[in-house]
């Protein structure tokens, strides 16, 4: 597995407000985003008493199945806060893919919005296939 975390400068991993994780599984073929879902869900309704959790869209892109969902927790236990997470798992050919947004208080509509639309953009791409090509990328400024 190969996880990657950000957060804003100067928060720590032991003290953030938001973060921007992704998830690659490498050579995990069998989950499916449903699973992940209700996985995310049983989880939610164990460490975090009121928590709930919802799906929010699923279908193919690109030609990868894919689901959002959002985690919404009143107090974890750790933190003594709030947690919403929103997020987008992908069943790729060869791995499984999670991209997620957490916040530690109650974002704003503007911050949801933003962020969702964020996740829709997220896509999974396979440069050996040609109905999965991976766009061309420029460097900033390069036209």
């Amino acid at each position: 597995m190969e996880i990657t975390e950000m957060i804003p400068d100067p928060e720590s991993l032991q003290q953030w407000t938001e973060m921007l994780t992704t998830q690659v599984f490498h050579g995990l073929r069998n989950a499916t985003p449903e699973s992940f879902q209700i996985s995310m869900q049983q989880g939610i309704q164990v460490s975090c008493p009121g928590g709930m959790s919802a799906p929010v869209a699923k279908g193919e892109e690109n030609g990868y199945p894919f689901a959002v969902g959002m985690i919404a927790c009143p107090m974890n236990r750790s933190t003594g806060k709030p947690e919403f997470v929103w997020f987008k798992a992908i069943k790729g050919n060869d791995s499984f893919y999670v991209v997620q947004k957490a916040f530690r208080f109650e974002p704003s509509s503007e911050e949801v919005t933003r962020w969702t639309r964020y996740l829709a953009s997220v896509t999974v791409c396979d440069t050996r296939l040609v109905n999965q090509k991976c766009p061309t990328l420029r460097p900033i400024g390069v036209k």
